[in-house]
């Protein structure tokens, strides 16, 4: 056997690893696209602000989700972001401003801007998070 065929060989069989690898990397980031429902559940806070449940699609490209319940920058407007890791794991931003001082934490004014993290999980055509910050909230996400 020459020496040339052998390492022809073995630098055909590395690339085809390489390629075989980036394919499995891209289909991790890609197994969560497409359109979700997401449904966003917040319970009464302590101080009395009462509990209330937004519901709205948000989509998933490469991983990276956003979604948005109302019209940004508009009082009980609230946007998603984050990435879902290959393996389903996300830490997702929610932001926005507020609405009616009934549901909110403070009775603060309309249009004052909050902020709070998701800590979530996304397995096949489902998810589930939970809010890390001030109030409790729970999030269902249903692939469409």
């Amino acid at each position: 056997m020459h020496v040339g065929s052998v390492l022809r060989g073995a630098i055909g069989a590395v690339i085809l690893a390489a390629a075989l690898a980036g394919a499995a990397r891209a289909q991790g980031r890609n197994q969560f696209d497409g359109t979700w429902l997401v449904a966003l559940q917040c319970d009464a806070a302590r101080d009395g602000a009462a509990g209330y449940t937004f519901t709205f699609a948000a989509s998933v490209k490469d991983g990276v989700l956003h979604g948005d319940h109302g019209v940004p920058g508009q009082a009980a407007s609230l946007s998603l972001d984050g990435t879902i890791q290959p393996d389903g794991r996300a830490l997702l931003f929610a932001h926005g401003l507020t609405g009616d001082p009934t549901y909110n934490v403070g009775r603060v004014a309309p249009v004052t801007p909050y902020s709070y993290h998701l800590q979530s999980r996304f397995e096949g055509g489902h998810g589930t998070g939970t809010r890390l910050e001030l109030r409790p909230c729970s999030a269902v996400f249903t692939k469409q």
